[in-house]
């Protein structure tokens, strides 16, 4: 099996001047060592045995597609994620792009942040998705020392996102770049292979029996009963009801 193994890196060598890269860690960090047509690279990819095989694998594989013209046109971020809202506007209801407007600035400020000279998507690769999705985990925002020109202001009222957020923010990258593949903007997902946060099972509500409901209405006084009866003859929203209106 060592033989075999150590043969297939030769033919690739040969063939794709690619030689298969290698994973090491030095002191708390994982590091990959790879060699592309002579050139040796050297690159710290965090704390994360998966991480450092992600950012391995996708080195590789865009050595290999390079070598052979299998790449496509590699459009700039900026175009790629402006074209999906464009798509966006016009294929989704309106709050629908408002939440994928938010995502997109989420991850345009991790960039400018922590990898300000990314400009195309040939660029990005998994392990970033991995790190920002470890920066949305832990980073809270409004606690960010940001320079007065940064383009992307956070709002007073940022909360620290959950799990499922989280989770929604990285299926939402997956669609913007599976959307640039189709059209031919892009020949990679760099979300491919990222795993999703584990959210737990929400708990169910408990719903009011028939005895239930008519303590409560027993018990509203005349200023809450209109309120209460109205909500569970109706299942209005609160915010529905508090803007109701006579006419």
């Amino acid at each position: 099996l060592s033989y075999r193994k150590g043969h297939c890196a030769k033919i690739v060598t040969r063939f794709f001047g690619v030689q298969m890269g290698s994973i090491y860690k030095r002191g708390r960090k994982y590091w990959i060592n790879v060699t592309v047509n002579g050139r040796r690279i050297r690159r710290a990819v965090g704390a994360n045995t998966k991480i450092a095989e992600l950012a391995l694998k996708d080195i590789e594989l865009k050595a290999m597609r390079r070598q052979l013209d299998f790449e496509a046109p590699d459009v700039k971020l900026a175009k790629l994620l402006d074209d999906f809202l464009e798509y966006s506007r016009t294929n989704h209801a309106e709050s629908t792009t408002r939440r994928y407007q938010n995502v997109i600035d989420h991850f345009r400020m991790y960039l400018a942040l922590k990898h300000p000279k990314i400009e195309r998507v040939s660029q990005l690769s998994p392990a970033i998705i991995e790190n920002y999705k470890a920066f949305r985990k832990n980073v809270n925002l409004r606690e960010l020392d940001l320079p007065e020109d940064f383009p992307y202001p956070i709002a007073h009222n940022t909360l620290m996102p959950k799990p499922k957020t989280i989770n929604y923010e990285v299926k939402t990258l997956r669609s913007i770049f599976g959307f640039g593949i189709r059209n031919g903007l892009c020949n990679d997902d760099p979300t491919k292979g990222v795993p999703l946060l584990k959210v737990n099972k929400p708990i169910q509500p408990r719903f009011l029996t028939a005895d239930e409901i008519k303590q409560l209405l027993a018990h509203a006084g005349p200023n809450l009963y209109p309120a209460f009866y109205t909500f569970l003859h109706t299942g209005l929203r609160l915010g529905e009801l508090v803007n109701l209106q006579w006419l």
